[in-house]
């Protein structure tokens, strides 16, 4: 017979069915993988958004940066040495000057960032070092374009540490080598880049406008800074701990 106790201690207890066996999810994440394993897909969509717009105008601002920042060496052995008269260690100058705007401006701009917010402070920044740019193919002499490439500096010093500031305010830890790695990419096309840019300008616009090709590249180094400007303007998020409707 039976077990009476045995069969009142059972009496309205609803058993469950054994759930489907789930499919386990990879815990190994391959160098390929730009997502963690499994991530769903409205987190992918929500890194998507962060990757256009963080991301992206990371990478373009640095670009720019790096483009102007050795846009004066090719302009150099494109006519601007002869041009301006240049005998002596006028070129080291020019780069020193520059790397002196950005001790200068570096530890100034970065604590900035902690009282302004970015979406605001790097697009004025790329903005004014962009006119400092274009204010160089006016130059007649090394004594202006020394001045004009601190300023530069001074206001380019702030690209770096803003993007990161971003870049790590944002993403996970696992997700920031990644980015890291595309943004520092995006700086070795900018070197890469300034050259044949120098090199189609000296081929088609020395002499347009009696301008000539060196001053050319300082005229269309502005025109690529300004829209990336505008571009950071509208889409640039600023920090996580500030964030209100940017996404919206």
């Amino acid at each position: 017979m039976p077990d009476k106790n045995r069969l009142s201690s059972t009496v309205g207890v609803v058993t469950e069915p054994n759930p489907l066996p789930s499919k386990p999810i990879a815990s190994v994440r391959r160098w390929w993988h730009w997502h963690e394993p499994g991530t769903t897909k409205e987190e992918k969509w929500l890194i998507f958004k962060l990757d256009f717009y963080i991301l992206l105008y990371s990478c373009l601002t640095f670009f720019i940066k790096y483009l102007d920042q050795t846009n004066v060496t090719n302009a150099y052995v494109s006519g601007m040495k002869e041009d301006l008269n240049l005998r002596g260690n006028e070129l080291n100058w020019f780069s020193t000057y520059f790397n002196i705007g950005i001790m200068v401006g570096g530890p100034f701009i970065t604590m900035t960032l902690t009282v302004v917010r970015p979406r605001y402070l790097l697009p004025i920044s790329t903005l004014i070092w962009s006119f400092f740019v274009l204010f160089m193919y006016k130059v007649q002499d090394a004594k202006t374009l020394y001045i004009l490439r601190f300023f530069a500096g001074l206001f380019e010093s702030g690209a770096m540490p803003g993007a990161f500031y971003m870049i790590g305010s944002w993403y996970r830890t696992s997700e920031i080598s990644r980015r890291s790695a595309l943004y520092w990419f995006s700086s070795i096309g900018g070197g890469m880049f300034s050259g044949y840019i120098q090199a189609g300008l000296h081929q088609n616009m020395n002499g347009r406008l009696g301008i000539a090709s060196w001053r050319w590249v300082f005229i269309f180094d502005f025109i690529i800074g300004i829209p990336i400007a505008i571009f950071g303007f509208f889409c640039c998020p600023g920090e996580r701990l500030t964030f209100s409707c940017d996404f919206a």
